[in-house]
């Protein structure tokens, strides 16, 4: 159940793949670009930006 105020979410997108509220500098930066909601995006786009992030941060 949601109400208002709420952003639904993908549950794997938590439970799975490591996402945390609040999203990191960069996430907040793309959703801003890209002008959506983390909810409008696929889960495969989460785990793609989460996966750019990681190897971006070990270079």
């Amino acid at each position: 159940m949601w109400g208002w105020g709420t952003i639904p979410m993908y549950e794997i997108a938590f439970q799975q793949m490591g996402y945390r509220v609040p999203f990191t500098d960069f996430e907040t930066a793309v959703f801003g670009h890209l002008r959506v909601s983390p909810s409008q995006l696929h889960p495969n786009s989460l785990a793609f930006l989460r996966a750019f992030e990681v190897t971006a941060g070990y270079f």
